[in-house]
């Protein structure tokens, strides 16, 4: 049996249900699986563009220049995530939930403060990020003081961009929030950097591609914006806004820290390298992590149409589906993302070849990375759990404490063995981060979703599954 977002009552788990009036309903199988494949395909394109992107900028910069130009950006992909102040997975699940009930006041309202405070949380740390850059970065390097400066203004673009998409998930449109970041922002960077190298040749430099993934970023925000006008629903147009401050406030604190750590991960090894060693190894390793980062895949792809999904499912209190759900997409993402973590293990020097031959001294620190992302898969969805049964408290301190460790690590390893000792740090704490996590789901929640064995779900986890929604399942308690 499965939820229907159209309807309170449980449908056989595929295929489809009539409606009354002889509509043909999706169970949520389906749902999730036609979202999921959606989501998949333009992640693979814009996957695609942006690896032809990374490789051509490559070859045009040469390693110096696209270090430069990789390390610049690492500082508003960073910045970003604050300036949304925790609002992106809240908009996700708070829309998902007033869009059971239309409370399209309430739903509207949160749209327009949250980008209200966006904006002026941008501003502030552009701000304060161009008066720690003047004053402490690049001294006698004004090529990559440029290149900063110019990535800057990226912040509150990228911000909104997260924004426009989190709306646009949070009312199931998973397809129509994903093309603006997948889409038209890779395409056309490639683009603009295509024509930008036929006008200026070897002339191009890291602040030229910069300006071009700078008009590439607007053009997708105003491409979000014109999609949220025309998706939302008819009622959310015609209310009044209502705010709910007090009560946003409380759960955008949490879900603001454990984004901001989440992010901050993913480019932490990057800015560490680049601080400690040199810029010809920091790109090296941001090309090893674009390899590395194919392997999440399938596993990012799923999280777009899961976490609305088991946010409702939640509200509805069938923990018992709650856990299938999660438990059947991680080992589906598993399975299929198998062939991928063999073949760039053994294929490791042609793949960073593609980026210049300089590139291939990565291979061993490629290897070390697809060991890390093989547990980050193999641990499931624990976060996107955790975050679903608004247990954002217990992420936020589990991510705290990972990313103490994972400074730590690789902060040390990098000084003392450069390349291959960031890499090292990053997986071990990627590996460590998952499998916390992955405990943290099992004791708060009682809900064990890895990749492998979730047919052995333990006896004393299914008794924690409060009010089963099917025969069979065992009523319990758990603490949420």
């Amino acid at each position: 049996m499965a939820w229907s977002p159209r309807s309170d009552r449980p449908t056989s788990t595929s295929g489809a249900r009539r409606a009354e009036g002889g509509e043909r309903v999706p169970t949520l199988r389906l749902q999730l699986s036609r979202q999921g494949f959606q989501a998949a395909a333009l992640n693979l394109l814009g996957m695609a563009a942006n690896f032809a992107l990374g490789i051509a900028l490559s070859r045009m910069l040469g390693v110096r220049g696209y270090g430069i130009y990789v390390y610049a950006l690492a500082w508003p992909l960073l910045l970003a995530v604050p300036a949304q102040l925790g609002y992106g997975q809240l908009l996700v699940r708070t829309i998902a939930g007033y869009a059971t009930t239309s409370d399209w006041g309430l739903t509207r309202g949160m749209v327009r403060r949250s980008q209200r405070l966006i904006l002026l949380a941008s501003a502030a740390l552009v701000l304060g990020a161009a008066l720690v850059a003047w004053a402490f970065v690049g001294q006698g390097q004004p090529e990559l003081r440029r290149t900063l400066f110019v990535a800057l203004p990226l912040v509150p673009v990228l911000a909104l961009v997260a924004h426009r998409e989190a709306v646009l998930r949070g009312f199931q449109r998973i397809a129509l929030g994903r093309l603006g970041e997948t889409t038209v922002q890779p395409c056309l960077s490639l683009l603009l950097v295509v024509v930008a190298y036929a006008a200026l040749g070897q002339a191009l430099r890291p602040w030229h591609a910069m300006a071009a993934t700078l008009a590439a970023a607007s053009a997708s925000l105003a491409a979000g914006t014109a999609l949220v006008r025309r998706a939302t629903p008819v009622g959310w147009r015609a209310a009044t806004p209502v705010e709910d401050r007090s009560s946003w406030r409380r759960d955008s604190r949490f879900l603001l820290g454990t984004s901001a750590l989440a992010v901050a991960n993913l480019h932490l090894s990057v800015l560490l390298l680049g601080a400690i060693g040199s810029v010809d190894e920091t790109a090296v390793l941001s090309a090893a992590l674009r390899w590395s980062g194919l392997i999440p895949f399938l596993q990012t792809a799923a999280i777009y149409p899961l976490t609305p999904a088991l946010s409702r499912l939640h509200a509805e209190g069938r923990s018992a589906q709650f856990q299938r759900v999660a438990a059947r997409s991680a080992a589906a993402v598993l399975a299929l993302t198998l062939p991928l973590i063999v073949g760039l293990a053994v294929f490791s020097r042609p793949a960073l070849a593609a980026f210049g031959p300089e590139f291939r001294s990565g291979a061993g620190a490629l290897r070390i990375l697809v060991a890390g992302e093989l547990v980050n898969v193999a641990s499931g969805f624990a976060g996107i759990i955790l975050v679903s049964a608004r247990t954002e408290r217990v992420l936020f301190r589990a991510l705290a404490a990972t990313t103490a460790f994972r400074v730590a690590i690789t902060a040390t390893l990098a000084a003392g063995f450069g390349l291959e000792g960031a890499a090292i740090g990053h997986a071990s704490a990627t590996a460590v981060q998952n499998a916390v996590l992955a405990v943290m789901a099992w004791r708060c929640l009682g809900v064990y979703a890895p990749g492998l064995g979730w047919r052995r779900i333990p006896s004393t986890l299914r008794r924690r599954q409060p009010g089963g929604d099917e025969p069979g399942d065992e009523p319990g308690s758990t603490a949420t």
